[in-house]
Order: C-alpha cells, then structure tokens, then sequence
C-alpha cells in the first residue's frame, strides 16, 4: 500500500501529505475495528442467554465463541434450523460456570449483529469448552 502511494504521489511534500493522510487513515480504522479485541476482563457476568454475556464494566454484549446453544423462545426465526436443546437449562448451566467470578476474555471479532466474538474463562475453565461438554 505505501509503495503504490508512493508512485501515485510522486515525489516531495505531495508525497509526504498522502503518506500522512494515509497513515493517519489506517490507524484511525485501527483503533476503531480494535476497540474491543484483546485481552479484557468481564466483571460481574450475567447471561441472558447460554451464548452471551453482559459485564458490568463492558456496554457491548459478548458471544461466546466456539459453540451455539439453543436458542430462548422467540429467538429462532420461523423457518430457520436453531440448535435443539433445552435453552434455560443451558443458560443455568452457563451461570453456574461463571457465578460470582470476573472472566478474563480475549476478543476476536465481531459478529453479524455487532456483537463482539470472545474467549472467556472463569479461572481456568474456558466457557466454551464447557458448554460443549
């Protein structure tokens, strides 16, 4: 990318203007598609669903990668094929795994409805991994 600005720019201050205007393009998309990825920790979990979790220091709801649970009534969109399985009894059983204990997540991305797609581990068991169990 730097080397085609370069030779589009040409040489001198006008070079130098679209490096910058470049540069400063890139690490302003940075900082805004990696505001949540990286290591964060998630105090005070609460589950809505056996997939995601909502912390009390954190305004965007996490989903839990690696797994899909079954999803609450009303969730699953008539004529769409949703995990079969008993979802309060899989939200208990998140709950249980995360009860009274800060997470410590690594973000990875975002999903389809901007929710951000983490790890999470309450001390040494990983969530997801758990729930698949």
């Amino acid at each position: 990318i730097l080397s085609r600005a370069l030779q589009a720019a040409g040489n001198g201050r006008a070079a130098l203007r679209k490096l910058g205007v470049l540069a400063l393009g890139m690490f302003a998309g940075g900082l805004i598609a990696g505001a949540m990825l990286g290591s964060f920790m998630c105090l005070a979990p609460v589950h809505d669903n056996a997939s995601t979790v909502r912390c009390a220091n954190h305004p965007e709801v996490i989903r839990l990668m690696g797994y899909d649970a079954p999803a609450m009534p009303a969730a699953c969109p008539p004529g769409e094929a949703c995990p079969p399985g008993d979802p309060f009894a899989a939200r208990e059983a998140l709950r249980a795994l995360s009860m009274g204990r800060p997470l410590a997540c690594e973000a990875a991305g975002i999903d389809g409805q901007g929710r951000t797609l983490a790890r999470c581990r309450a001390e040494t068991t990983d969530l997801s991994c758990a729930m698949l169990a």
